[in-house]
C-alpha cells in the first residue's frame, strides 16, 4: 500500500480536514475547482488505490500470478470507470508483438507489482504536469492582464526545490548549479 495508518492527528498544528480545506482553497485560486477539482482528486485517488492492489503466485501455475485484492480492485475500477477485466489484463500480463503476431504473456507477482507501480507513477506524473500547467496559466501575466502587450518585460517567479541534498559519485555541471543556488539561498 502507498498509504499507511498513522497515529498522527495534526501536522504543524492542523488536522487533515483543515489542511484539505487549505488545499482546496489554494487550488481554487488557480482555477482548479468544480469538475477540474473532482477530476484531479479522482486521479490522485486512483494512484493511491492502485497501491492497495496485491498480487500472489497463482496456486495452479507458479509462472503466473493472481490479484488477491478483489475488493480493492472493485473500488479501483469504479473510480476509474473501466472494466475489471481490462485492469486485470493490463496488470497481470504483458503484450509481446513479434512480426504480425501478438502474444499475451502472464506476469509473475513481482513483475505485476512493478507494472502496477509504473502505472501509478505515470498517472502521478501526468497529474503533476497538468497541475504545473494550470498554475502557470493562472499566474501568467501575459495571459491574465489586458494591458500585457504594453509591458516590455514581466517579472519572473522562480522556484527551487531544496528538499534534500543529492550526492553523486561524479558531480556534473547541473549538480554544481543546484548546489551553488542552494548556498546562495542559505545565505539570504
Amino acid at each position: 500500500a502507498y498509504v499507511g495508518d498513522t497515529d498522527t492527528l495534526k501536522i504543524e498544528g492542523k488536522t487533515d480536514g483543515e489542511n484539505w480545506q487549505r488545499t482546496v482553497d489554494a487550488l481554487a485560486v488557480v482555477g482548479v475547482e468544480g469538475d477540474k477539482l473532482r477530476t484531479l482528486m479522482r486521479a490522485v485517488c486512483t494512484v493511491m488505490q492502485l497501491g492497495n492492489l496485491t498480487f500472489d503466485v497463482d496456486p495452479s501455475d507458479d509462472e503466473k500470478c493472481i490479484m488477491t485484492s478483489e475488493g480493492e480492485l472493485a473500488k479501483l475500477v469504479d473510480l476509474m470507470g473501466v472494466e475489471t477485466d481490462d485492469v486485470k489484463q493490463a496488470l497481470l500480463t504483458r503484450t509481446i508483438i513479434a512480426g504480425k503476431e501478438t502474444y499475451k504473456v502472464p506476469l509473475k507477482a513481482d513483475a505485476a507489482r512493478d507494472s502496477r507501480n509504473a502505472f501509478a507513477k505515470e498517472i502521478y506524473q501526468q497529474v503533476f504536469d497538468w497541475l504545473v500547467r494550470a498554475i502557470n496559466d493562472a499566474t501568467s501575466a501575459e495571459a491574465n492582464y489586458g494591458d500585457a502587450s504594453d509591458v516590455e518585460e514581466f517579472g519572473i517567479i522562480g522556484l527551487l526545490d531544496i528538499f534534500g541534498f543529492e550526492s553523486f559519485e561524479v558531480n556534473r555541471y547541473e549538480q554544481l548549479c543546484i548546489n551553488y543556488a542552494n548556498e546562495k539561498l542559505q545565505q539570504k
